[in-house]
């Protein structure tokens, strides 16, 4: 056998995905890969993903992040920890405020958050997301603007 990979995943809605993998190659012996997307409480989101070599018995790759849903704007802080080699490693950090419809500022870890957990997506492409300028509409009560005149 030279190789072997395998991938299980699950993605009930946007926004929630859980991913598990193994590959196996004669070159590499092994290796773990976990990843997932998830709510947490109040608006949090965890996000991150982890590459086990077993071979070497260290991790190879991580990335670990929370993003908060603030409705009107998304924080992203992700840190990045990636094995160059068998002795080094390179660490990144990102921090990122972004005004939905308006545009981001800081540094942009989307792309390395798509790459890393497959099914990864935007948190105000939820089309379940809870947004604070919305209540029940079915306990409000809509009063008719009425100016006072002098």
């Amino acid at each position: 056998l030279d190789r072997l990979a395998a991938l299980l995943g699950g993605e009930p809605e946007s926004g929630k995905v859980v991913n598990a993998g193994y590959r196996y190659s004669r070159d590499q012996l092994g290796q773990i890969d976990i990843s997932g997307q998830w709510p947490m409480f109040g608006g949090w989101h965890a996000v991150g993903r982890v590459n086990y070599s077993i071979a070497d018995r260290r991790m190879t790759e991580s990335v670990l992040g929370l993003e908060y849903d603030g409705c009107c704007h998304v924080i992203r802080a992700v840190a990045q920890r990636l094995a160059t080699s068998t002795t080094t490693t390179t660490n990144a950090f990102f921090l990122q405020l972004e005004l939905n419809g308006l545009g981001r500022v800081g540094a942009n870890p989307l792309d390395v958050l798509k790459r890393n957990v497959p099914g990864y997506s935007l948190l105000y492409e939820n089309p379940t997301r809870r947004r604070l300028d919305e209540g029940n509409p079915e306990t409000q009560t809509f009063t008719p603007w009425n100016p006072v005149t002098p």
